[in-house]
């Protein structure tokens, strides 16, 4: 069987993603704020929103940057990074690491996934599969373990030859 796929490439405007990814109210998005103990700024509101309806939804640190400097010219790249750091810590958000390219971020889908990533171009391949969920479940059970939280990521280098870094 064929895992179900989406390759999202560099540039594109619009992520086609397995599944619709569920749109949070501003309501959902202050609570999770305070459920991570954190002080609600209309700073931090805002790169939530911007993860949360972004134009894509593995975005790097300098697009979500770029997005709510439309909104607060005066933010620093270092503000979005840290509340990324924290918001990755809390599982609010999970960080994609692209090797020497820059980290893409996405908020926690309710829906379980995994990717690809290019190390090299870029590209993001987001897949389902059964059979490893599966297998991850049985491992975590026979260790004795509870599972809390997935994440499976594979680095990868396209093979088509045409892979230019991002």
């Amino acid at each position: 069987m064929i895992p179900e796929k989406t390759y999202l490439p560099i540039g594109n405007k619009k992520d086609i993603l397995i599944e619709p990814r569920e749109t949070l109210s501003d309501e959902a998005l202050l609570a999770i704020l305070r459920q991570c103990g954190l002080k609600v700024t209309n700073q931090r509101l805002s790169i939530l929103k911007v993860l949360n309806t972004g134009s894509r939804v593995h975005m790097t640190a300098q697009d979500i940057l770029d997005e709510v400097k439309k909104h607060y010219p005066q933010i620093g790249f270092a503000t979005i990074y840290r509340f990324l750091k924290r918001l990755t810590e809390k599982s609010v958000v999970s960080e994609i690491s692209m090797g020497n390219a820059s980290s893409r971020y996405e908020l926690q889908s309710k829906k379980l996934h995994y990717h690809i990533a290019c190390v090299q171009c870029g590209k993001i391949i987001e897949f389902k599969n059964k059979t490893i969920e599966k297998i991850l479940k049985r491992i975590v059970k026979e260790n004795g373990f509870t599972m809390k939280h997935q994440l499976l990521e594979l680095y990868v280098s396209c093979n088509s030859g045409k892979c230019s870094p991002s």
